[in-house]
């Protein structure tokens, strides 16, 4: 908990154990406990159906505020503890200063929501590539005749002193936004730490960029290891940012705001005011605002000045956020208490609406937990034991399974409800494995697809992995087992997902059909030998519908050897590209592999990978493959994907290229077996011939970056050592 505003990592953290808690008799003038076997934690508030006696307040004066701020103790910054009552004033509607539209254009991000585009580390603007790494942001033609690196420029003002991380990039016409985080900025009232804005100009006929203007706000570390903080809807950039009002040390109370200010300018622009906080839910205390910016980029792109308001929520350090096109939610509770109360905020993205909120209970794991349903119900899957998905709280989390659905129509402006038993499902929880600890999860039209898997660690078989599968409009859980951990779900398409993971020695593709009406079953399933996925990021993967029907999935590889927390610190292997035929079933399409070996590109700033380095790129018809600094162009035909072109953005930094020869996909390490084969128990892998070394996967799993850059492969590992160490040192203290 110390350590909480740096971004470190434990190479050994174990699990969390699984506690269940008993059914115990609640009062009945606070909770009743919903005791059944199936879900023994469901303990859920009980209140009038009439929720307008239960208005959702703001503070009612800067001084109430920081009162309200100095009653907490340390410990109530991660949930729980009971303060000294404050009056507040009832909620009401502010002036209305954003925008809802849809996105333009075709995406290249794998999002999780149609029209709400994700801050990634490549996008898409007319003919040109957009790719941030390691501090620089980078622009690439895409000729019909060749891959021409164009620009390649710091990602931060010139003559200004770097962010300790660049992590997400936005692009709204002409205006490329970076989102970073520096520790070293001075925030006010003796406090460092801010959230770093660049805007840059994208010449969208030449592809070069010019620096505009950078800022600061105010606030915590945003980082998670799973969710994105940034999202573009429309012309609105709209951010998410914890802030704590007391410090970790002697506690002292903080007397400054959510603010911002140009990186060049010592003077803080108001962007909220104590108007703009809302009380948080009764049981749900904790001295941490949850704050969600919204700043408009049109205004910006026509006069250069970039103008943000901002709402929060205070309440307990854990927490998830989820974008739709409409509203922002945040789940906010305690990370320590197991079973404990929680609350779920709607924020409309029209400031004209005040935010509601219901009183909850358990955590989602992460964004992916959430679903809003064609505007009119909210189902969001949860467990009794999770932390969320601030830093690497997603990694690890345990407990009973539940499904919360509610109603839209219950989140009543400037008011906040109760849930109740009518609003849970329990669901069929995984069984305790070793060395499964990520939950992953996914809604897919009307399933909900989960399991464990690996996440950031080393992977291996066990008996009982599997995927389970709720039909919201059924009511029945199906699990369905499988030979590979569930490192991975994604959609393809309304009716099918695919499941990915690794049984430690090689990556499998499990698909399932999922038919209204129908049980859930698995599809066919393909196989790579040797290898793992090499990102952990949602957007490692893409699908990619096609005219005939099909539809054609990438997703990059790295050796089955390495962890899943390799992608911070070394490039992928390369990216597999396979066919999707009805949903149901595989075929071979080929991979792209990384040739660069490696050459120390002399990064200043944003020095590891965070948020991965390797991205499938489906764009006008045409397929490309993001592997560090390499970008590669396939040429596509009906049974296979063969290398057309190949560009290095950083030519100072390439290495010596592997020969082709030395990365070729191997005969023997794709397999691919029919619905019928996996349903029958057919579908097993020759044993490897006694003289194939299991340490040695040939192919795209031993590149040129990893066999002949040991040198700088060891310097990376040394300088994420020293980042480690600083940051221990900088928490204790």
């Amino acid at each position: 908990s110390s350590l909480l505003s740096h971004r470190v990592w434990s190479s050994n953290g174990a699990a969390s154990k699984v506690l269940l808690m008993p059914c115990t008799q609640a009062s009945a003038s606070l909770w009743l406990a919903i005791c059944a076997a199936s879900a023994p934690w469901v303990t859920l508030a009980v209140g009038p159906n009439d929720c307008s006696s239960n208005s959702l307040s703001v503070f009612e004066s800067e001084d109430k505020l920081l009162a309200y701020a100095a009653s907490l103790d340390r410990s109530s910054m991660y949930g729980g503890q009971p303060v000294a009552a404050v009056g507040g004033t009832q909620a009401t509607a502010t002036s209305s200063g954003t925008k809802s539209s849809s996105g333009t254009g075709e995406s290249i991000t794998n999002n999780q929501e149609e029209g709400a585009d994700e801050g990634g580390i490549v996008k898409a603007h007319g003919d040109f590539l957009v790719i941030l790494r390691r501090g620089r942001l980078f622009t690439a033609k895409l000729g019909t005749d060749k891959i021409e690196p164009i620009a390649g420029v710091n990602a931060y003002g010139p003559n200004a002193k770097p962010a300790s991380w660049y992590d997400e990039m936005l692009v709204y016409q002409d205006t490329v936004l970076v989102v970073g985080y520096s520790y070293a900025a001075y925030s006010g009232g003796g406090r460092r730490g801010a959230t770093e804005l660049g805007l840059f100009k994208l010449d969208v006929t030449t592809g070069k960029l010019t620096f505009r203007r950078s800022y600061y706000l105010r606030s915590n570390d945003y980082y998670s290891s799973r969710n994105y903080a940034s999202r573009l809807i429309g012309s609105n950039f709209i951010l998410y940012m914890p802030y704590h009002f007391v410090s970790y040390g002697a506690g002292v109370v903080q007397s400054t705001f959510p603010c911002m200010r140009k990186v060049e300018d010592p003077e803080w622009m108001n962007i909220t005011n104590f108007q703009d906080i809302y009380r948080p839910l009764p049981g749900v205390e904790g001295s941490v605002l949850h704050t969600v910016v919204v700043c408009d980029l049109a205004e910006f792109a026509q006069d250069g000045s970039l103008r943000c308001t901002a709402r929060g929520v205070l309440g307990p350090q854990s927490r998830v956020f989820y974008v739709s096109t409409q509203s922002v939610y945040v789940w906010v509770g305690s990370s320590k208490t197991p079973n404990s109360t929680a609350a779920l905020y709607k924020l409309p993205l029209d400031n004209g609406t005040a935010p509601a909120a219901l009183n909850v209970i358990g955590a989602p794991v992460d964004q992916l937990s959430f679903k809003e349903e064609s505007g009119q119900w909210l189902s969001v899957l949860v467990r009794s034991e999770a932390k969320g998905d601030g830093m690497w709280d997603a990694e690890a989390s345990a407990g009973e399974v539940g499904l919360l659905r509610v109603p839209l129509s219950l989140f009543s402006p400037g008011m906040y409800c109760f849930t109740g038993a009518k609003h849970f499902a329990p669901l069929l929880t995984p069984a305790k494995v070793l060395g499964r600890s990520a939950f992953q999860n996914r809604h897919v039209g009307d399933f909900i697809l989960y399991g464990m898997g690996a996440g950031w660690r080393s992977s291996g078989a066990h008996k009982d992995d599997a995927v389970y599968i709720y039909n919201r409009t059924g009511g029945v859980t199906s699990k369905l087992s499988l030979p590979h951990a569930v490192d991975r779900i994604e959609a393809l398409g309304s009716n099918a997902a695919v499941v990915i993971g690794s049984n430690g020695a090689d990556l499998y593709f499990s698909a399932v059909v999922l038919v209204a009406g129908n049980l859930p079953k698995l599809g066919g399933r393909l196989m790579r030998r040797g290898a793992t996925q090499g990102e952990t990021r949602t957007h490692g993967f893409f699908y990619k519908p096609q005219a005939d029907g099909t539809g054609v999935l990438g997703l990059p590889l790295r050796s089955a050897k390495q962890p899943g927390w390799s992608q911070l610190v070394s490039a992928g292997a390369g990216i597999l590209f396979a066919r999707v035929i009805n949903g149901s079933d595989f075929s071979k399409l080929g991979e792209l592999p990384a040739r660069d070996g490696g050459k120390d590109d002399k990064c200043e700033a944003s020095c590891v990978d965070w948020y991965g380095n390797a991205r499938p790129i489906f764009y006008k018809g045409r397929v490309f493959a993001l592997l560090g600094y390499e970008l590669v162009e396939g040429q596509l035909t009906k049974n296979s994907l063969v290398e057309s072109k190949r560009a290095h953005l950083f030519p100072s930094a390439q290495g010596t290229m592997a020969n082709v020869d030395k990365v070729v996909t191997p005969q023997g390490s794709l397999f691919f077996w029919s619905v019928t084969e996996v349903a029958n128990g057919s579908a097993v892998a020759p044993a490897l011939p006694p003289s194939t070394s299991q340490t040695s996967t040939g192919g795209t799993t031993s590149n040129a970056f990893r066999e002949s850059s040991a040198v700088f492969r060891t310097l990376w590992f040394a300088k994420v050592g020293l980042i480690l160490a600083i940051c221990s040192m900088l928490g204790k203290l």
